[in-house]
This record gives structure tokens, C-alpha cells and sequence, in this order.
């Protein structure tokens, strides 16, 4: 079983809510101290206060308003980090977004300003989270990163984002290969339908109800995924459990691409 300590500094990006809010939850009740960034910063503080209090008294929990499209946000979190909780140990990268279009344009429809900001925050987001990481990150350390089914196939009115997807994909196997002679583990998980704030807003922009979208009817168990189900895997790869895993994708899909 996936444990944690005291001992462990956790620093989690897209932490105010959803699958990153979801693993924050897990790491909190083992003793694991946190460092949670998003750009909703009164949704991150609320988030915080109910982790504080599902920790008990001697949580560590410590919050900043963060752009990780912004390497110098990124670079002044990561080292008031390590300044503040003594190091880092491992880091889930799970900031991501999705443009007002997704699922209902093609590709000759779409504007470079979608784009741009597709781009931006699901894949220059990790680079600049992972770079500023693994200059800190000590030997034993792990980081999962937030791919998703459009990072391991194409999803028809969503190229923009399934660039960025399958970008996350091929940074994560690269920095494996980089990293594993420091013995830092990188992996990613690849979401399909998860019911998240994130795809809340796919649904109003597609008109449809979460059962009727296309990855939900597509997949094997023909149900939308809940956040805690991509966490519990999160938190295993984080974990020396997976001590012989590193530059993996994973699906969390319910099927999707099986």
C-alpha cells in the first residue's frame, strides 16, 4: 500500500480542485507536507482550510497563487518550496485547461488564441514545472504529470488539446530517460471522461449531458470517471510501490482505448 511521511514534501500544481485536490486529500492523511499551486487563488485557499482540517492539527500545508504558463511563478514557488518545508521529495503536475471550443470545432475553425492558451498551460505549464522540480528534486524522488486519453490517441473538434496531451506524453518518457540514472521516477496518467470542473464546462460547451459525451459512450465501462479513481493511481506511482516504474503513460479511461 502507497505510503507517506512527515518526511515527504509534495508540491502539486491544479491542486484548488478536481484530480489534483483529489491526490492532495490522499497525501494529507498520511502526513505528507504540501505545497499546492493554482491560478484560482480563492479556490486554493478553500481548498487548503479543508485540508488543514482533514490532517489534523499537524498538517503542513502551504499555498501560492501560481501561472505555470509563467516560468518565474513557477521557479519563485519551487524554491520558496524547498526554502520553507526543507526540499522536495515529489510533485504531481495536474494544472490543465481546455478552450471555450472543445469538442465543437475542427481544426480550420480554431484561433491561435485557443491555442496559445491550450498550449500554454497543458504542456508549457509541465515544462516549466518540471524544470524548476527536478533542479531541487532529490535522488528517490517521483513526479506525475496529467496526460490524458487524447495524449495516447486523437480526438475528433479537440486538436489543440490533443497536441498538448500527447506533448505531456512524450515530455514525461523523455525526462525518465534524462533522470533515471538520479533515481527519479517520472510517469503520467491518462485521464478519459473525468467528472471535474475542467469537463463541466466541455459539457456546457458541446450541449450535452456527461453520459453522452463521445469518450463516455466510447468506453468499455460506458461511465464517466470520478477524480478519486485517477488519484488512488496517482498516488501509487508517486509511491515506492512503483519503485520500477518510470516513463509510463497509463490510462485511467474506463476502457476508452482498450
Amino acid at each position: 500500500m502507497a505510503s507517506f511521511s512527515k518526511n515527504d514534501v509534495v508540491a502539486i500544481t491544479g491542486a484548488a480542485s478536481g484530480m489534483g485536490f483529489e491526490i492532495a486529500k490522499l497525501l494529507i492523511v498520511q502526513g505528507a507536507r504540501l505545497s499546492l499551486a493554482d491560478i484560482h487563488e480563492a479556490a486554493l485557499e478553500s481548498a487548503a482550510a479543508e485540508l488543514r482540517k482533514l490532517g489534523g492539527p499537524d498538517a503542513v500545508v502551504m499555498t501560492r497563487s501560481v501561472n505555470v504558463a509563467v516560468r518565474a511563478q513557477v521557479d519563485a514557488w519551487i524554491q520558496d518550496t524547498v526554502t520553507t518545508l526543507g526540499g522536495l521529495h515529489r510533485a504531481v503536475n495536474f494544472a490543465g485547461v481546455i478552450d471555450d471550443h472543445m469538442g465543437a470545432l475542427n481544426l480550420d475553425g480554431q484561433d491561435d488564441k485557443g491555442y496559445e492558451f491550450i498550449m500554454d498551460v497543458n504542456l508549457r505549464g509541465v515544462w516549466n514545472s518540471m524544470r524548476a522540480q527536478l533542479q531541487h528534486m532529490e535522488p528517490g524522488g517521483a513526479i506525475v504529470n496529467a496526460s490524458s486519453a487524447a495524449g495516447l490517441i486523437g480526438f475528433a473538434g479537440g486538436a489543440a488539446y490533443t497536441a498538448s496531451k500527447h506533448g505531456v506524453s512524450g515530455l514525461t518518457r523523455s525526462a525518465a530517460k534524462e533522470y533515471g540514472s538520479k533515481n527519479i521516477r517520472i510517469n503520467a496518467v491518462a485521464p478519459g471522461y473525468i467528472i471535474t470542473p475542467m469537463t463541466d464546462k466541455a459539457v456546457i460547451v458541446m450541449g450535452l449531458g456527461p453520459g453522452d459525451m463521445g469518450p463516455v459512450k466510447a468506453s468499455a465501462l460506458g461511465r464517466p470517471g470520478q477524480p478519486q479513481e485517477v488519484a488512488k493511481l496517482a498516488l501509487f506511482l508517486l509511491s515506492d510501490d512503483a519503485s520500477y516504474m518510470t516513463g509510463t503513460v497509463i490510462p485511467v479511461d474506463g476502457g476508452l482505448i482498450c
